[in-house]
């Protein structure tokens, strides 16, 4: 499912109360990170954000995202570096 798909399903769902986007501190909130943490892996381009005046304004979807490449990094790193004690 592309992007779009995902933002026209996101805001074509009834039910759904949820906000489309959140503050940068709910999205830490939510992924269990410090804010200023966050904040700089925004501001780095590491997570998809907009900015609405004043106001950015991290997307539902661009979490998911952001999740996905944090769990695909550790799992590079652990299958990229030898077992404790494993010297060459």
């Amino acid at each position: 499912m592309s992007d779009q798909d995902t933002a026209n399903q996101a805001i074509n769902d009834d039910d759904n109360d949820e906000p489309l986007a959140v503050s940068v501190e709910e999205g830490a909130r939510l992924l269990g990170l410090g804010r200023s943490k966050f904040y700089t892996e925004v501001l780095n381009g590491r997570c998809e954000s907009v900015k609405i005046g004043e106001r950015r304004l991290i997307p539902r979807a661009g979490l998911t995202a952001y999740l996905e490449m944090l769990r695909e990094e550790a799992k590079a790193e652990r299958y990229s570096t030898p077992p404790p004690g494993d010297a060459e």
